[in-house]
């Protein structure tokens, strides 16, 4: 387990790059999967300033709270469990 706390776009692309690259997926593959575009899956993996990422980790800031995500070990793995603590990280 791989446990990634997001605080910015780019971090978050940096770890969805990672997961997707342990996965075997390439960009295309997990656009089909997701039904959106490959552009789309690219921006965020680039920390672009998608609108939807941005207003979560605003959100999650203003409440104070932490987000992070865990990566499950081993190749084949896609999902991602997403975790928010209270700002406490102790």
């Amino acid at each position: 387990m791989t446990l990634s706390r997001i605080s910015d776009p780019t971090v978050l692309g940096n770890v969805l790059r990672a997961a997707r690259a342990r996965s075997g997926l390439t960009q295309t593959q997990l656009a089909e999967r997701l039904e959106t575009s490959q552009r789309y899956i690219s921006e965020m993996e680039s920390g672009k300033r998608v609108t939807a990422i941005v207003r979560l980790l605003e959100t999650v800031d203003e409440l104070g709270a932490t987000l992070y995500i865990d990566i499950p070990e081993g190749e084949g793995t896609l999902s991602l469990d997403i975790l928010a603590t209270d700002g406490d990280d102790g």
